[in-house]
């Protein structure tokens, strides 16, 4: 189990940077993420997802006529996805009744046969590789069924605020990120101070802390502000407070203009 000493090893945080440097796109979902699998498969070589996203993926690519992926499962631990169903019950007769009967409809062997059809484990504790269809569960894609699922112990809630927050500021890949910021008279009042209140919680270590929001040494940091024209490009590099303090009285002191020109601020050269 990962542990605050094993964070702050450098043996530890070499191999962290090195599996990270080679992510190119994250997500803010599974299915989204094999989507762009499919998509993108001649620009990525591979995912970190669900076995139930990579068999969809694998058969989409079959479909295609290009060859699937491989599935290989981490041998100390794995994140299953264990979605129960449930309802919260206030007292209420019908709505309970009408919750065991669709239970009692996905539960069925026809039902969960479907399932099954779509490349989701059932049953309690997975299901033995005999029920499984091998055109959907292909052993070939390195879909194994036979082994024993074995949950990747948790950290502790510490630990795990420590590993986000180094993510944040030292193994994740740098980026250079960019804001438009659109200070046309339209947006004077209500619109203006809730772009500012955005930018302090991004641009302020200390509010940006606590969503995991936290710039790393390495990243680069443009804000554009526009209305009728490009007012500027204000660069940041880094995460050194007093540049980021500078950069955002930058904005703070920008006052909203007159006209709006977006397409002349998103075509702007950089």
């Amino acid at each position: 189990m990962l542990t605050s000493e094993n964070l702050k090893g450098s043996e530890t945080r070499t191999l962290i940077k090195k599996f990270l440097g080679s992510v190119n796109r994250s997500a803010g979902s599974s299915g989204f993420l094999k989507d762009l699998m499919v998509e993108r498969y001649d620009l990525l070589d591979a995912m970190v997802n669900c076995e139930a996203m990579m068999i969809e993926a694998n058969q989409a690519l079959v479909a295609q006529g290009r060859e699937p992926l491989y599935a290989i499962y981490p041998v100390d631990g794995l994140t299953i996805a264990d979605s129960p169903l449930a309802f919260v019950n206030k007292g209420d007769a019908v709505k309970e009744q009408t919750f065991k009967k669709l239970q009692h409809y996905l539960l069925s062997p026809e039902v969960q046969r479907q399932i099954q059809a779509q490349g989701r484990r059932t049953g309690m504790v997975g299901m033995g590789a005999e029920t499984a269809d091998a055109r959907v569960f292909n052993p070939d894609w390195g879909i194994d069924l036979n082994r024993a699922l074995t949950p990747v112990r948790m950290p502790s809630g510490p630990v795990i605020r420590e590993a986000l927050e180094l993510y944040q500021v030292a193994f994740r890949k740098p980026s250079c990120t960019m804001f438009v910021l659109d200070f046309s008279g339209s947006m004077r009042g209500k619109g203006e101070e809730q772009m500012k209140e955005a930018m302090r919680t991004l641009l302020t270590p200390a509010i940006a802390s606590r969503y995991l929001l936290q710039l790393s040494p390495e990243d680069v940091t443009v804000v554009m502000p526009y209305s009728e024209s490009v007012v500027g490009e204000w660069v940041v590099q880094g995460n050194e407070p007093k540049a980021l303090d500078d950069l955002m009285m930058k904005v703070e002191n920008q006052a909203p203009l007159a006209g709006t020109y977006t397409h002349k601020a998103l075509l702007q050269p950089v």
